[in-house]
């Protein structure tokens, strides 16, 4: 990401509330089809054992791994579920937003989120002394103006490019050229910008 052995690795792990799978009862037909289709859905949204593995892998890093999960009130709204407002209801949209904003004004939620931000924040701070961010958050890339080169067309990274130019074009190291090199090698890098799309 930016070179950095200082930098934090940080898993987040954003959940649905609770939702546990019910074991299959006898069933037979139809009925047995949908126990399946059921007990799918119900694979398909579990995630508490996913959340104790990363737990335990991350328990001797601290501050690596956040979990936000909703209360079990989240996790009984049903997949297929989609109800409108009603007199004396909330629409599943307006539920599923009040029952989130509940959780995420909870003291010790607010405290992880901001914690979350700080090493995130921490990290780009990082991330932005070193050469490649530029290049990384723009999108840039670069290519060579050297007239008839045939490689010109050809776009690159910085680095790439910049011993192209030493190599390819004998501006040899930086250190070692003249002031009316340096000034050409750098009006090449400047103008070979490219912003890539």
């Amino acid at each position: 990401m930016h070179n950095s052995d200082d930098a934090a690795i940080v898993l987040v792990s954003i959940g649905t509330g609770e939702s546990y799978v019910r074991r299959f009862a006898s069933a037979e037909g139809y009925a047995e089809v949908f126990q399946v289709i059921r007990a799918a859905k119900g694979l398909a949204t579990d995630t508490h054992k996913t959340d104790e593995l990363l737990r335990k892998i991350t328990q001797k890093r601290k501050d690596s791994y956040f979990r936000f999960n909703a209360d079990d009130r989240l996790g009984k709204i049903k997949l297929d579920c989609w109800k409108k407002a009603r007199r004396s209801r909330a629409s599943t949209a307006d539920e599923i937003q009040q029952i989130t904003e509940s959780y995420l004004d909870l003291p010790e939620v607010t405290e992880k989120i901001n914690r979350v931000a700080e090493i995130l924040m921490q990290n780009r701070r990082m991330r932005a002394t070193t050469d490649r961010w530029e290049e990384r958050l723009f999108g840039l890339k670069w290519h060579c103006l050297v007239e008839n080169c045939p490689e010109g067309p050809l776009l690159r990274r910085k680095i790439e490019f910049e011993n192209h130019l030493q190599n390819y074009h004998d501006f040899g190291p930086v250190a070692d050229q003249t002031p009316k090199m340096r000034e050409e090698y750098d009006d090449l890098i400047k103008r070979g910008k490219y912003e890539a799309k």
